[in-house]
């Protein structure tokens, strides 16, 4: 009896995940994109940037070792700036593959300060020539197989877990946007385009969130690369969660500025917010508070341990945290997080002015 009744709940559990799948508002893809491949390939040839070691890593540098000189590697080598974050955020300007083609960028907006646009045009165009002389896309789909695992490791916190179930279910929003998680193996860090479309138009209306195997593996041992991590609820929740509220910023942004005075007469918040403006620096504390809200929900993390982890930048989300719980978390006032919005800063405002 018992058996046959966990048969039945593990089979009412499986239907209820596909079909999760097919509805989920948010829509979403996990990926291994060649460009970013190709740029860490090349930037691995260098030895200018920092490596995160694994089997995947060994597998390039023998594949690709008789392209050490290649002048790609050779201008990575001299580019004025090539870290864990750029040029690889401009890896979407490589699209079409296999027949690969190049947008070539007409600025790099605040990297223009480290190095020049035509220096990186320059450079993707070599890396071009680089794809082809290596014939880099026979390995790329040889190592599809392993790539499939990555994907499908990941896809195991996103689904299994519930973690896009747990997201959807507390915005109940359909953002304008797709998201695509996009994995990567070799590089040590990970982030966030809203708007990938910036940087090349073919991508209007993706935003992309970069997953580094480095943010999820800090060990120095040498293994092969897997997606799965309870870190992922902070990457996943927290970069998605932008994604949501840009439709909502965009709606409501008469009143995100109306109450910009709770910023702009804190000392410890327009310190913490450096360059970054009121409307920047309150999205990024709703999307954490939502994000810290659902882990500890979730069981990932206790509540003093991410409170305390909260403290600093963040220095608006426990009060949010507060608000969503006293008036939106289980309440059949408001059908979606729009609906909540306004409600939400009206409240942030009052507890800010100390009414």
């Amino acid at each position: 009896m018992y058996t046959r009744f966990l048969g039945r709940t593990i089979w009412a559990l499986l239907v209820f995940f596909l079909s999760f799948r097919a509805q989920a508002q948010l829509q979403v893809r996990t990926e291994i994109y060649p460009a970013v491949e190709l740029l860490n390939v090349i930037h691995l040839l260098s030895d200018s940037v920092e490596a995160v070691p694994s089997t995947y890593a060994i597998d390039v540098r023998r594949q690709f070792q008789a392209f050490k000189d290649h002048p790609a590697v050779q201008k990575a080598r001299e580019m004025a700036l090539i870290n864990c974050d750029f040029p690889l955020r401009h890896s979407w300007c490589f699209y079409n593959f296999p027949d690969v083609q190049l947008h070539l960028p007409d600025t790099l907006w605040a990297y223009n300060k480290y190095v020049t646009t035509v220096a990186v045009r320059d450079y993707f165009k070599a890396c071009m020539d680089f794809y082809r002389d290596s014939r880099f896309w026979e390995f790329f789909t040889a190592y599809r197989p392993r790539y499939d695992q990555w994907i499908q490791s990941f896809n195991r916190n996103l689904y299994e877990d519930g973690m896009l179930a747990a997201m959807d279910s507390l915005y109940r929003l359909k953002p304008s946007n797709k998201v695509v998680f996009t994995l990567g193996a070799m590089n040590c860090n990970s982030f966030a385009l809203p708007e990938t479309g910036d940087i090349n138009p073919a991508f209007k209306g993706i935003s992309t969130i970069f997953i580094a195997f480095g943010n999820l593996h800090r060990s120095k041992d040498t293994i092969a690369p897997a997606f799965y991590s309870p870190f992922n609820s902070q990457l996943i929740w927290h970069e998605a969660g932008h994604v949501y509220l840009a439709d909502l910023f965009c709606k409501y942004e008469k009143e995100v500025m109306a109450i910009q005075d709770i910023f702009n007469n804190s000392e410890d918040m327009k310190r913490e917010a450096g360059a970054v403006g009121w409307a920047h620096y309150l999205d990024e504390n709703i999307t954490q508070a939502v994000t810290s809200y659902l882990r500890i929900r979730a069981g990932v993390v206790a509540k003093d341990v991410e409170y305390k982890r909260m403290k600093g930048y963040y220095i608006l989300s426990e009060a949010i945290i507060g608000i969503m719980e006293d008036q939106y978390i289980n309440k059949p006032a408001y059908a979606d997080f729009d609906a909540f919005f306004p409600v939400l800063l009206r409240s942030l405002a009052e507890r800010a002015r100390g009414r």
